[in-house]
């Protein structure tokens, strides 16, 4: 059952996903149900060094899942919140791509707060103040979202 929630909420990922993107997501995703959890790890893990919400949901996916890795909650938590983090930002209305850009941020934005806070059904409090604590830690590596 979980496994089939996760395929239904990739599908609207890539859905959601600019042509850019979703040719991104989408090839990720084969490599997924091909098996090749290595390949597709790598991909996305560089996508999500560059602030890539989508590779980092979908890594949060793949630990959730057990895809290529032990599943590991903690970590799946971390990815959530970086992806929560990364995606969504202020409407400057600058021209539509822009908008549809920060759309599609928001909505994955959502879909990983609503991953994460699942997740925490099952995660004992110090699990969760692990996964915060490496959130924080991977952001002011990676990013400029953090002082």
């Amino acid at each position: 059952m979980r496994k089939t929630l996760s395929s239904l909420v990739i599908a609207l990922v890539l859905g959601w996903s600019g042509a850019v993107h979703a040719g991104i997501y989408q090839k990720g995703w084969e490599l997924i149900e091909a098996g090749d959890y290595e390949t597709a790890l790598r991909e996305f893990r560089d996508l999500a060094k560059n602030e890539d919400a989508g590779a980092q949901f979908f890594l949060g996916v793949m630990y959730k899942e057990g895809y290529g890795v032990a599943a590991d909650f903690t970590t799946a938590h971390m990815w959530f919140n970086i992806a929560a983090a990364s995606g969504g930002s202020e409407d400057s209305g600058a021209d539509i791509f822009r908008d549809s850009l920060e759309l599609e941020l928001d909505m994955i934005s959502f879909e990983a707060e609503n991953y994460r806070d699942y997740l925490e059904y099952d995660m004992t409090s110090d699990d969760i103040a692990e996964a915060q604590k490496l959130a924080r830690e991977w952001l002011h590596t990676y990013t400029l979202l953090v002082p």
